[in-house]
Order: structure tokens, then C-alpha cells, then sequence
């Protein structure tokens, strides 16, 4: 039943073959290293573009590996630090070892990732299959960003990247332009037992959320919140839910 899925949607799994491990322990770069397909070096890798030289952009979430720590099913505590990378094509999550080899670990086994772009800020991405719950959402484990979590709502934020093929046609003297990266952001939002697809403007969260459409535009109004990036609706929701709670 979907509640039931909903409901367990932030638990931890415990995954096959680990029940006698310690969950409390933090996964070590040793032991990651026994989970990750590995490439056999740097070199060669994940961002070795000489094969798309035709291609603007790239298809993952960051423009280089970025410091983070990755939270296994059925554990407590955040892996050790690690260099890591977000595939945004395919779904996939690469880490850059200390020995710098490079490898690709199971979503399967994945609960959530916090990434480190700077001293000061923290992403998370929840691994999740949020079509099994809902229609509105794609079948398949996913990578999605939280932007919020609170007493009433969860917000979720997924970018998925995409090759835009440029048509060319031969022999008339044009010069081809590049292929080229796009991305493509959807936006979920988690209330009770319910997820809804919504976008950054008030209408569609007035549309998942009928019950709220005063408080909604009272929010709207009090803040000046024009819903133009990611951390406006994170807020957005921040400032709602005090004013439910009030």
C-alpha cells in the first residue's frame, strides 16, 4: 500500500549480508572500496571529455568531485570523507579514492549522501525510488536533493541531465554546433501521506495543498518570496511551517 510506502519513505533498510556488522561503526574508504566497481585509475575516468569534443557541458550534478560522506541502508553514522560526483544522466554515484582510483557505488546499498561545495554549506540527496509511491514521479532509484524537511512537509528537488543533439545536416557549408548538457529540475513535495509534483510558484503549492491557500498567501505577502531558485522555496516552506504552527 502506497501510506505504507510514504510513511517508510526516510527509514533505514537493513541490506543482506550486513546483519553482522556493526551499524554504529563508520564505513571506512577500505571497505567502500570492496562495494565500488572500480575504473582502475583517474585517468581514463569519469571526467575524461577527450571522446565528446563535440559536447558543451557534462552530465554530472557538479563540475568536479567534491568532498562528502555517504550514509549506507542499515547504518547510523556517515561514512568517512570522500571525493565523490553525482551522475545526472544515469543515475550513478562515483567516488575518487585516495589511491585515486575511481569507483561506482550500488544505489541499492545507498541511503542518503551529504556533499561539502564549501566550508559553510551541506548538501543532501536522499536515494529513492519515489515512483513506486506515486505516478507523478519516474520508476527507479533517483538522487533527490532535500531542500526541506519539517514537522508537516518534505520538499524534494530532482535535476536530471539530458544531451541536447544539435540537427546538422551534411554539405551546406554550416558549421556543426556542439551537442550540449542540459538539465531538467522537478520538484516534489511530501505532506502526510501524499506526494505531489509541484514547481516554484504559489499555484501549484495552493493545488497540492488546498488546505493551507490563506496561510499560503499570507507567506507570499509577509515575505516578498519570489520562488526564483531553490533556496527561495526551501525558505518558502521554512516560513510556512512557522506560520501553521503559530
Amino acid at each position: 500500500m502506497k501510506w505504507i510506502l510514504l510513511t517508510s519513505l526516510l527509514s533505514l533498510v537493513v541490506l543482506p549480508g550486513y546483519g553482522q556488522l556493526d551499524k554504529k561503526q563508520v564505513f571506512l574508504q577500505n571497505r567502500m572500496k570492496t562495494l565500488a566497481s572500480t575504473n582502475g585509475g583517474s585517468q581514463g575516468g569519469v571526467f575524461t571529455f577527450s571522446e565528446v569534443v563535440r559536447r558543451e557541458g557534462h552530465r554530472f550534478l557538479f563540475d568536479d568531485f567534491l568532498p562528502g560522506r555517504v550514509l549506507f541502508s542499515g547504518y547510523e553514522y556517515l561514512s568517512e570523507e570522500v571525493d565523490l560526483v553525482i551522475d545526472g544522466e544515469f543515475e550513478r554515484l562515483y567516488i575518487l579514492f585516495e589511491d585515486e582510483t575511481e569507483g561506482q557505488l550500488p544505489l541499492a546499498q545507498i541511503q542518503r549522501i551529504e556533499v561539502y561545495p564549501s566550508e559553510k554549506d551541506t548538501i543532501q540527496y536522499l536515494v529513492q525510488d519515489l515512483g513506486r509511491l506515486s505516478s507523478e514521479a519516474k520508476d527507479g532509484l533517483r538522487f533527490y536533493e532535500l531542500l526541506h524537511r519539517g514537522e508537516h512537509f518534505t520538499v524534494l528537488h530532482h535535476e536530471r541531465k539530458y544531451l541536447r543533439k544539435e540537427e546538422y545536416m551534411e554539405n551546406v557549408g554550416i558549421v556543426r554546433r556542439p551537442d550540449e548538457y542540459k538539465s531538467l529540475h522537478s520538484f516534489y513535495l511530501i505532506y502526510g501521506n501524499e506526494l505531489h509534483k509541484i514547481k516554484r510558484n504559489r499555484r501549484t503549492i495552493e493545488k497540492a495543498i488546498p488546505k493551507y491557500k490563506r496561510i499560503i498567501r499570507r507567506v507570499e505577502d509577509a515575505t516578498d518570496n519570489k520562488l526564483k531558485d531553490n533556496n527561495d522555496l526551501a525558505q518558502f516552506f521554512t516560513d510556512l511551517e512557522a506560520r501553521i504552527n503559530k
